[in-house]
Parts: C-alpha cells; structure tokens; sequence
C-alpha cells in the first residue's frame, strides 16, 4: 500500500484471486501477517526508547506531529512533540499505524480476510460499517488519509471471495486468533495519526 511522504510503502497488499481451501486458512492467511509485525514492533518500541536517550536525533524534523496509539500511553511512553524524533521512534511508529490500518476488516485488507474467514458470508457487513467509520472519521477530524483507504478498499472491491469450503466450523483457536487481532488493532489505532 503507497503512501506518498516519507515513508514510501506501508507494506504489502494480500489480494486473494485464488479459493483459498477453508475459512480458517483464510483467517490465518490475513492474520499471519499483523501478528508478526506487531510481535517484532512490540521489542523495537522500548529499543527506540533506550536508544533515543542515548543518542540524541538532530535536525531530523517531520513537518507534522505524531498522535502515538494506546500502546505507548500503556507502557507510559510518552513521546516529546517540539524536538527531533529518533528515526528509529519514527520507524517503530509506522509499524504499528500499518498494523491498525491492514487489521480494519473491510475487503482485501488483511481485517478483511480475518472478518470473512470468521464470519463468513456475513462479514460484509462489519466492512461496510467500518468504511462509514473511516467517512466519519474523516469528517470529524478531517484527516484526509482516512478517506483515500476508505476509496482504495471500495476500488480493490468490498466482496471477498468465499473458502472452497465455506461451511467449515471455527475452532476455538481460530476465534482466539481473531480476538487478538482485535486487541492488536485497538492498541495500535489512532483516530487522528498525524496533525500539523
């Protein structure tokens, strides 16, 4: 997914053309790539903080403030928003607004894939309700980058192909997973990411 400033790419976009065989291979298919990102980001965010007290950032100015998610007021990170931000911060950052936003279940989105291989045929109905929750946001904090993912998710289609076996109950485990998801996506979101 592109994102035109600084940062070049928000990672890797999972469109499934092909049946994938069960819904439980399709839940895991859109979690697999979430849950290692945020377990990866999770150790970088205290290394980005051990290591922006020793080494100081200079001169490495972003023209806007960074909103930090949930995460970091848990662990008491707070981040200063009048100096240079250590680019390693900044990296650990973007991480975990990539996870928030590829977790919305709407779609081709990995949410979506989740949402679809859990829910079934009714999943689409938790995209519409979130694409509303991007226009709204949008409107409310007039963050325009809400409203290009909402218009890039309803372009790449909000039907998701069904599993070859669409009838497949969902274990435990599998609803586990998917409620971790859930718990990823609400520590990692932010309403308003960034503000001049």
């Amino acid at each position: 997914m592109p994102f035109p400033y600084l940062i070049g790419t928000f990672g890797a976009f999972v469109s499934l053309r092909d049946p994938v065989p069960t819904r439980k291979a399709m839940a895991e298919i859109g979690a697999a790539g979430p849950i290692a990102g945020f377990l990866a980001a999770v150790p970088l965010l205290f290394l980005a903080q051990y290591l922006e007290g020793i080494f100081k950032p200079i001169g490495n100015y972003i023209p806007f403030i960074l909103n930090y998610p949930e995460i970091y007021h848990i662990f008491g990170i707070v981040e200063p928003s009048n100096v240079p931000i250590f680019p390693m911060v900044f990296a650990v950052w973007v991480g975990m607004f990539a996870t928030a936003m590829n977790l919305i279940p709407a779609g081709q989105l990995d949410g979506g894939h989740i949402a679809r291989g859990i829910l079934g045929p009714r999943s689409y109905i938790l995209g519409y309700i979130f694409i509303g929750f991007l226009f709204y946001l949008t409107i409310t904090y007039h963050y325009i980058g809400w409203l290009f993912l909402a218009l890039f998710v309803i372009f790449m289609g909000m039907a998701h192909p069904p599993a070859l076996n669409d009838y497949e109950k969902i274990s435990r485990v599998d609803i586990g997973i998917a409620v971790f998801c859930l718990v990823m996506f609400a520590l990692t979101f932010t309403a308003l990411p960034i503000k001049p």
